[in-house]
């Protein structure tokens, strides 16, 4: 079915974070899914007990076993959660730089210190992608865009200090919630003065936090336009190496599904071990592929039923089934299938093809 190793695997240190991102695909506490009316739900996470330092190297030993025997190109996704919360992260990050892992810190940049960013220089830290996007004051402050303003450039300032201390990478990441459009050119801006390497654009995913909070988080459908002539200024300013843009507003308005990428991609691992197909998949219980302190991670990479049914595409239903894209989007995104049909293989209802089907049916 797959002759290669996947592109990543993602270690999800803790889900404790201080960010209260409301767009947060860290699974909500209760698991229940609803979409909030009056006011944002605030970030709630499920409790779990997290792996200790030697069940972290043990699970990294199994990923350079699966590095060293099988082709391709490999990360290993540092997160959270924020990683930084974990004080054995250096501890963690030294010996997959030891084992020769290529590696990548994604965080908020806080809590921070120098003499922390010391330490993870000498772990071997040298790729780090900040996350510039926060909503601590979304719930508490009656206008809160001018302390997000502020917060923006408090991580922009984190990110830089990175740099000047020799992380080589230095990224920034904006998930363009409606929080952020307005003022997109000014964290561009300063993000590029202040010797960012790139910066990432990103939607809003709903999922998580996302899908019950998505009321306020997606920008309007009238600001489409905006949104395209915004983002095609600043690729054309400061070029497609700087602005990774990854905003596709059909997706954004579920004009056209996400395609599955599950088996595909690459593999997450859960704060307790548990193992998912992606991030999004650590809200979605049926689809656990095993964990770390009991299973092989090239077993269920290889192996696993439920990967392997999903890149064979056998789980397909009409109207995807006989659908002449269904190499392109994969049946669609499993999270929307799961949290409005409670099917994991159900077709996408986001896809308009599906739309039009079920509406004749």
């Amino acid at each position: 079915m797959i002759n290669r190793k996947p592109f990543f695997i993602e270690l999800e240190l803790t889900y404790k974070c201080s960010q209260q991102c409301i767009y947060c695909h860290n699974p909500p506490k209760d698991l229940k899914f609803y979409i909030a009316d009056k006011v944002p739900k605030p970030r709630s996470v499920i409790e779990m007990n997290e792996l200790n330092l030697s069940e972290w190297i043990s699970v990294i030993n199994q990923i350079k076993r699966l590095d060293e025997k099988y082709e391709g190109i490999m990360d290993v996704v540092i997160t959270g959660g924020e990683p930084l919360l974990r004080s054995d992260l250096e501890e963690i990050l030294s010996y997959v730089t030891r084992q020769k892992l290529r590696h990548m810190l994604l965080s908020s940049g806080e809590p921070i210190s120098d003499d922390r960013i010391t330490k993870l220089l000498e772990s071997g830290l040298e790729k780090i992608r900040i996350n510039l996007t926060s909503h601590k004051y979304v719930f508490n402050i009656q206008s809160p865009i001018m302390h997000i303003k502020n917060e923006v450039a408090k991580k922009i300032n984190i990110a830089k200090k990175f740099k000047d201390f020799g992380v080589k990478e230095v990224g920034g990441n904006i998930v363009l919630t409606s929080y952020y459009l307005d003022f997109l050119e000014e964290i561009a801006e300063l993000a590029y003065k202040s010797n960012l390497d790139w910066i990432e654009i990103h939607s809003v995913i709903k999922v998580g936090h996302g899908y019950i909070n998505q009321k306020f988080i997606v920008p309007d459908p009238n600001d489409e336009r905006t949104i395209q002539e915004k983002l095609k200024r600043l690729i054309e300013i400061y070029g497609e190496n700087f602005i990774q843009n990854y905003v596709d507003t059909d997706i954004l308005y579920s004009r056209i599904p996400i395609p599955t990428n599950w088996g595909e991609v690459g593999l997450v691992i859960a704060p307790n071990g548990d193992i998912y197909p992606s991030s999004e998949a650590t809200s979605i219980p049926l689809s656990k592929l095993g964990n770390i302190k009991n299973d092989s991670l090239v077993e269920i990479w290889f192996n696993n039923l439920l990967l392997n049914k999903i890149r064979s595409l056998s789980f397909l239903r009409e109207p995807c089934k006989s659908c002449e894209v269904k190499k392109l989007c994969r049946g669609g995104f499993r999270f929307n299938a799961y949290i409005t049909k409670n099917d994991l293989f159900a077709p996408d209802p986001s896809c308009q093809i599906v739309k039009d089907y079920i509406g004749k049916s």
